[in-house]
């Protein structure tokens, strides 16, 4: 999800835990863009800072991208680990916007992601899915995996998902059904 940032609450660059949720960004980013595309250049990312919840912030200026951590993650790193794979996927294209096929995308892709021990994997994925709009996303987008659906192919024709249209997904996806592709489009509910 995207927000609108405040710039003055980053953590200065010295800070450690900075250091090492940067280079665990980089390496998340670069798998992200190999699997699915190259990220959008209109926008700056700009830093991770600490908040109260997990987001993908665009500033007002609408051109510098934030990512906000949850503040568990500067004492767990595995979770701070599970949210960067989850706001990577965001900083693809940043938006104002995303619908249930992205949020379901950013979950899988956290959810599967090498570098959290499986016990804690299984932990994030009960909490996840115990919110009724994430669980829907994650099973919309498994659902679109089902289908032969293809991300990547997606984002070839719109590098924004979240201007993805149904008729896109049926275009390029002709086995996924008409309802579960106007589900993917919908704008996604917090």
């Amino acid at each position: 999800m995207v927000r609108v940032a405040d710039p003055t609450s980053k953590l200065p660059d010295a800070h450690p835990w900075h250091k090492a949720t940067q280079d665990d960004l980089s390496i998340l980013l670069d798998e992200a863009q190999k699997k699915f595309g190259n990220a959008t250049t209109d926008k700056s990312f700009e830093g991770i800072i600490l908040g109260t919840e997990n987001k993908t912030l665009i500033h007002p200026d609408t051109t510098k991208v934030f990512i906000s951590l949850e503040l568990r993650s500067e004492y767990d790193v595995e979770w701070a680990r599970f949210q960067l794979a989850h706001e990577c996927i965001h900083l693809l294209a940043p938006s104002s916007a995303t619908n249930y096929l992205e949020e379901g995308w950013a979950s899988h892709f956290s959810l599967n992601n090498s570098f959290i021990r499986p016990d804690r994997i299984q932990h994030f994925r009960e909490e996840i899915e115990g919110r009724p709009e994430y669980r829907a996303a994650i099973l919309y987008y498994e659902a679109f995996l089902v289908c032969r659906g293809e991300i990547k192919a997606l984002r070839d024709k719109q590098p924004y998902i979240s201007k993805v249209k149904a008729s896109d997904i049926k275009q390029l996806f002709p086995a996924c059904p008409e309802e579960l592709s106007q589900k993917l489009v919908e704008g996604f509910k917090y």
